[in-house]
């Protein structure tokens, strides 16, 4: 299969997404004794847009003490693994801070990372040709 030049840019910045996705992860856990996986079954809960709350400031934005009733019903629950975007609340700095603190509460950090889609507020949207965007997906600014 061949690709031509402006495919093969495409997937090159969709695989420097998902490096500097791992760096910044890595990067709040060098010292750690490794990577661990979340145990099966725990809690999971995105939070995608941080918030600029003055509170949660030195968590990236990210509420790590969020306790939510489940549909069901019965006691709150608090997420143990929460995913999360890449970039802090300035939009362009990974989100270290909130790695740090989901780390710190016991919890399990995950970088989430929207390949294949063009999104109008990412730092590199003005890089990307309008012939490579596509159709909308449905979502505001994607």
């Amino acid at each position: 299969m061949s690709f031509s030049s402006r495919a093969r840019q495409l997937i090159r910045r969709v695989s420097v997404t998902i490096v500097i996705t791992l760096v910044c992860v890595d990067a709040t856990l060098a010292g750690a004794q490794g990577v661990v996986a979340p145990p099966r079954g725990a809690p999971f809960q995105y939070q995608l847009q941080t918030s600029s709350s003055p509170s949660l400031r030195n968590s990236g934005g990210v509420n790590v003490d969020q306790c939510v009733v489940p549909v069901r019903g019965g006691p709150c629950v608090r997420a143990r693994v929460l995913s999360i975007d890449l970039y802090g609340p300035d939009g362009t700095t990974p989100n270290t801070a909130a790695v740090r603190a989901i780390n710190d509460s016991g919890g399990y950090a995950i970088c989430y990372v929207d390949a294949g889609t063009w999104e109008s507020w990412r730092p590199d949207a003005s890089d990307f040709a309008v012939s490579l965007r596509g159709r909308s997906n449905g979502w505001p600014g994607e």
